[in-house]
């Protein structure tokens, strides 16, 4: 085995899995010590049980076009460019849903059935 100090090549590519690309709704939430993170449903009711404070709630499109807007700009001016268009794409995700304020979707209970059994046991509430 060779060990040399020579730096590796670094290599950037756009991110293409559908999974990551897939428009959600997004929960914001202010953390103990004060910055506000973005949150998919499942950790959103987590952070809801805990208590934390809620920022608001948006569709995802704002962030979803950005990412779209992004690729293209990695290809003409580079990732600097792309990663500061993703940053402005945040920050206008955080000011639509600024104020919106939704109860998260109860994720405690998994399977076969799940939806069912919880809007079965919203009724009894």
């Amino acid at each position: 085995m060779e060990f040399t100090d020579k730096p590796k090549e670094i290599i950037a590519n756009i991110n293409r899995k559908p999974q990551e690309l897939k428009i959600n709704k997004t929960y914001f939430y202010e953390m103990p010590n004060g910055r506000i993170e973005a949150v998919e449903a499942r950790e959103a009711w987590e952070l809801y049980k805990k208590g934390y404070k809620q920022y608001g709630v948006s569709d995802g499109s704002k962030y979803a076009l950005a990412i779209r807007e992004s690729n293209e700009i990695f290809k003409l001016q580079g990732i600097e460019m792309a990663q500061e268009r993703l940053r402005k794409g945040y920050e206008e995700e955080m000011e639509v849903a600024k104020g919106n304020y939704e109860v998260p979707p109860k994720n405690d209970v998994f399977g076969n059935g799940s939806a069912e059994f919880s809007q079965m046991i919203s009724k009894f509430k």
